[in-house]
């Protein structure tokens, strides 16, 4: 293909033209073959990579740090969270609403008084079983026959006995006798030391006390949004209230009353024996005073409070 006279000097040649022509279409198809074989090749090691090992210079080669997409990193932290590294959050277990009206309950207990609020759970029973002395209950504590108090009202209680609700209730034929025989064996307030916990008469005050009282007395609830009350026990019975203000601490001061004192006994009628609150609050309306048995730091005195003519 290539003329020897062509050759300029030792180990160079220069081709003639003619010979150019010829070899074009020899190179063309050479380097389309080079080239379809190489897109082959490449195509194929995407498609099917080849499970021979790498070289030593390949393998010392760093390889690229995997791409981590949204989804990815997603599923890790949820591994992550399943661990539980801190602990397990406790699971809380709601309890089922206590209902107002149960079943009568079989127990063989006797309800024989309640201190009922508006709020069915600040409530107090006195409840007496077969063999047993009747004691005063609050709202959460354990009766005879393994059951638990869980709400009082002005007529009745309700129970929870092996995860069910129960309903024990009070004889209306006992509520205003049991007052007034168990009322009969405390002393009244004219037994009880006075002191200088009685309110002065005043004019102001006493009016300001019977807005108060009438609006109480007609709702309950606001009773409770004002004063603070929590039952005191003693050997197993009610001894009281322990009072404080939750607003017009001036008032509540001006009236003869010190945050903490533990009223026991209102107009003569010792708190325990309070079966019929709805009859006491009758008299409450009507009253021009009401007279407190109180306690405070270890001593007893009385509270006079005036409600207006």
């Amino acid at each position: 293909m290539f003329s020897v006279s062509s050759l300029a000097g030792p180990g160079r040649f220069r081709p003639k033209p003619n010979d150019l022509t010829r070899l074009a279409p020899w190179v063309t198809l050479a380097l389309v073959i080079l080239l379809a074989w190489s897109l082959a090749r490449v195509t194929w090691d995407m498609v099917a990579p080849s499970s021979a090992p790498l070289s030593a210079a390949a393998s010392a080669r760093p390889e690229s740090p995997p791409i981590i997409t949204q989804e990815r990193r997603d599923d890790g932290l949820e591994r992550v969270a399943r661990l539980s590294l801190f602990g397990e959050a406790e699971r809380t277990v709601e309890s089922p609403p206590v209902p107002t009206e149960a079943p009568e309950t079989r127990l063989r207990l006797s309800l024989k008084g309640v201190i009922a609020f508006a709020d069915p759970g600040l409530g107090v029973a006195l409840i007496s079983g077969e063999g047993t002395d009747e004691r005063h209950y609050l709202v959460g504590a354990s009766l005879p026959g393994n059951a638990t108090l869980e709400q009082v009202f002005a007529d009745r209680v309700i129970l929870s006995r092996q995860g069910r609700f129960e309903m024990l209730r009070l004889p209306r034929e006992q509520m205003g006798e049991a007052a007034v025989q168990r009322g009969a064996s405390r002393p009244t307030v004219s037994q009880i030391e006075s002191s200088d916990g009685r309110a002065p008469v005043d004019a102001g005050l006493a009016a300001d006390l019977a807005a108060r009282r009438d609006n109480w007395l007609e709702n309950p609830n606001r009773f409770m949004e004002a004063v603070r009350i929590r039952p005191v026990m003693e050997q197993g019975s009610i001894k009281g209230f322990s009072i404080a203000p939750r607003r017009d601490a001036a008032l509540f001061r001006q009236a003869g009353l010190r945050p903490g004192d533990v009223v026991t006994a209102i107009n003569g009628v010792a708190v325990g024996s309070i079966d019929d609150p709805q009859a006491l609050a009758g008299q409450l309306s009507e009253a021009r005073e009401v007279t407190l048995e109180v306690e405070r730091q270890g001593r007893v005195m009385t509270v006079t409070l005036p409600l207006g003519s």
